[in-house]
């Protein structure tokens, strides 16, 4: 036997949809029913004949052709066509970018890129995948009508898990997640999706062709493009896929995404963290009825079969499940939202803000360079002397990075309710932060860049929402299930208990680079006075007035009848829709009222 018919017939022993299933069986997994009329009966198998064709041919496409060896999870194999993937520029430059965006200025060994997470989420999806093929083999003869994948979907669920991060720009998530830069993510951008696609097509077609599987070419990059955009998305446009349970094994609840990144993320910062491998003995995948719109439509969902048949549900793994969100939870404390990576993020944002106000990048390089390349084109700008606000910001920053310059933090503020959230909505837009930012600055005689506002993140986890199958065939989510009487336990407390603990987690901050608030030898009041009543109020307080007459060498301790006018007539011009150009600078405001108040003509 040679290498490669080794090589396939260890693949057909081992992966999904490669096994047989017994004629038998064939109506249990929607095949023939024999009460049908023998001219149906004869179409269908016609039909049955031409996919399970159609699967030996994908299963050709499964052949594994090269061992790589993985940080985490050791050696991982590719297929041919998966390699010739990773070897494409659009895929090579992950490389570049960091999985973590500035944790490294944390945590030093927080270097691993998104290039290595894509290919481990893969690994992950395979072993997801497997363990689907050993529990529809294993409960084949039971109650619980399972399904299995065919060799089309093994081959459709690695691929997605490949690519899956592969619309990343510089600086990912920092800038579409925390800064909001980016008006779409991943996978949502139109331009960025299509241009990836396109570099990605000719490989997948490629290989189609060669098994002759050219007539499924559209079809494949369809749904290839549907399962991406569904994974931004939400639950609903998830089960409005044709195959849901693909984006479920790669970017859903407990997912190949998820179960990659936690533990890569964990060694390479050093935290002592591991989730128990065992889960991967329960997933399944089964029909589950969801309501859209007015009409509950079933769907093949991936879940976890945690219940025992004597109807005991297996604790230990519920707990797994917990263990999970713990691990995300205490990831979210003291990496992604460590306070000193906050600050690091909110410069990177600005940073990159900045330079696209002012053309020093464009897109392209967003797109391209990588991150540390996209600072060093930052750094190197030259200054005129006519040079604007936003390109001294952004060299400012730049430099920051470099130099691991701090920013420390001057205001805080935690939204509780829909009202609190309503209060600082407009900071998501980074425009409306620039001119908050410049009117602080110009408070407190600061250059451009020393002040960042970090808007408030609406964060919560998906783990709580995984399905669980229970032996009657029975759906719930992790978190509907832990309030289940039937199945009293302590997890449904503790689950809102992780909830709310990362609450503390979504602040609203303004910060200050620390050698500024160290030079000005300004109390901390005075700094969250002014903060409060430009971004949460939006009211003139005595205290600002104070401020600006020092500034402008006035006395303040005689003028309480002129800081009373100024306050007043600010709010009546503020509140009125006759002038709204008036609201928006309050510092403009006190300066042009004092002046005019106190040095008349």
């Amino acid at each position: 036997m040679s290498s490669r018919q080794s090589k396939q017939t260890k693949l057909k022993k081992a992966k999904v949809g490669s096994v047989e299933i017994p004629a038998s069986n064939i109506a249990k997994n929607g095949g023939i029913d024999a009460q049908e009329p023998e001219q149906e009966q004869s179409e269908t198998l016609v039909e049955l004949s031409r996919e399970n064709a159609d699967d030996d041919k994908f299963l050709k496409l499964l052949i594994e052709f090269r061992v790589i060896r993985d940080s985490i999870h050791g050696d991982i194999w590719l297929t041919e066509a998966e390699n010739e993937i990773i070897d494409l520029p659009i895929f090579q430059r992950l490389r570049k970018i960091k999985q973590l965006g500035p944790s490294y200025l944390v945590y030093p060994g927080a270097l691993h890129t998104r290039f290595e997470h894509c290919i481990g989420a893969m690994f992950v999806a395979q072993k997801i995948i497997e363990s689907v093929f050993k529990n529809y083999n294993k409960n084949y003869s039971t109650s619980l009508f399972l399904h299995n994948l065919t060799n089309e979907e093994v081959f459709l669920s690695r691929l997605i898990a490949l690519i899956h991060d592969v619309a990343h720009v510089s600086w990912g998530h920092t800038l579409e997640n925390e800064g909001k830069i980016l008006a779409n993510h991943q996978w949502k951008d139109e331009v960025r999706r299509e241009n990836i696609l396109e570099a990605i097509k000719p490989v997948i077609d490629k290989f189609l062709t060669k098994v002759g599987l050219d007539r499924k070419i559209e079809t494949i990059h369809n749904e290839i493009r549907d399962i991406l955009i569904a994974i931004e998305s939400d639950e609903e446009a998830i089960h409005k896929l044709n195959r849901p349970f693909i984006a479920d094994i790669v970017g859903n609840t407990i997912c190949a995404d998820l179960l990659d990144y936690l533990k890569r993320d964990a060694i390479y910062t050093g935290l002592k963290m591991v989730y128990d491998e065992r889960i991967f003995s329960y997933f399944v995948i089964w029909d589950y009825k969801m309501k859209i719109g007015k009409e509950y439509v079933t769907k093949r969902r991936l879940a976890l079969h945690l219940q025992k048949k004597g109807g005991k549900l297996r604790l230990d793994m519920i707990n797994t499940c917990v263990d999970l969100l713990r691990m995300r939870y205490f990831l979210a404390q003291k990496v992604y939202h460590h306070r000193v990576k906050r600050a690091f993020s909110a410069v990177v944002f600005k940073m990159v803000y900045c330079a696209k106000q002012c053309e020093v990048i464009n897109d392209d390089d967003l797109f391209w360079l990588g991150d540390d390349p996209l600072i060093y084109k930052i750094h190197t700008v030259r200054l005129k002397k006519d040079s604007n606000e936003y390109t001294k910001a952004a060299k400012k920053l730049a430099t920051s990075l470099l130099e691991r310059k701090k920013y420390g933090e001057i205001f805080s503020f935690l939204p509780r309710d829909k009202p609190d959230w309503e209060k600082i909505k407009r900071f998501d837009n980074p425009e409306e932060r620039f001119t908050i930012e410049n009117q602080i600055e110009r408070f407190f005689s600061l250059e451009p860049g020393a002040v960042i506002i970090y808007p408030a993140q609406d964060l919560h986890s998906k783990v709580p929402k995984v399905k669980i199958l229970r032996e009657e065939g029975i759906i719930e989510s992790l978190e509907d299930l832990a309030k289940n009487r039937e199945f009293v336990s302590s997890i449904g407390a503790e689950l809102d208990v992780l909830d709310n603990n990362f609450l503390p987690l979504q602040s609203f901050l303004v910060l200050m680079e620390k050698s500024s608030i160290e030079q000005k030898h300004i109390d901390i009041g005075t700094y969250e006075a002014v903060c409060q009543s430009l971004c949460i109020t939006g009211k003139i307080s005595p205290l600002m007035i104070d401020l600006k007459m020092k500034a402008l060498g006035l006395d303040c301790e005689h003028c309480l009848d002129i800081k009373t006018q100024i306050i007043q007539e600010y709010t009546e011009v503020r509140t009125s829709p006759d002038e709204p150009g008036q609201r928006g600078d309050p510092e403009k405001y006190i300066v042009n009222s004092l002046k005019r108040l106190l040095q008349p003509d």
